[in-house]
């Protein structure tokens, strides 16, 4: 399938992120700025919302918004 495949798109005002569809972490490395899934939504550092157990809001580019994904 297309698992991985980077789209441009918009995501919480921020432009030039690309999200993939759903599939592995390999599949997520290949894109080459950030990579959402369904399962990993936006997260900022520091809120109330807390990214799924074992996983943690990982940063880049950006200090104020990441992706919650495993460490």
């Amino acid at each position: 399938g297309n698992a991985g495949r980077c789209e441009n798109s918009e995501i919480m005002g921020v432009a030039r992120i690309k999200p993939c569809s759903c599939g592995s972490y390999e599949d997520q490395e290949q894109c080459q700025i950030w990579c959402y899934t369904c399962e990993r939504r936006p997260c900022v550092p520091g809120s109330k919302e807390k990214c799924e157990p074992g996983t943690a809001c990982v940063t880049k580019n950006r200090p104020d918004i990441g992706v919650c994904k495993k460490p």
